[in-house]
């Protein structure tokens, strides 16, 4: 049971760890690009 209990916790932290990647690489390339981008333009 402890087992498969692991396997199970295994593909569902699988499962989340890519999109979360993802969702942090989002938040680093908007760091890194978006900001500077963002900032050099004029504000209102």
């Amino acid at each position: 049971m402890v087992a498969g209990l692991g396997v199970a916790v295994a593909f569902v932290a699988r499962d989340l760890a890519f999109p979360l990647f993802v969702i942090s690489a989002f938040g680093l390339f908007d760091r890194l690009v978006g900001e500077p981008l963002m900032r050099s333009r004029p504000a209102r």
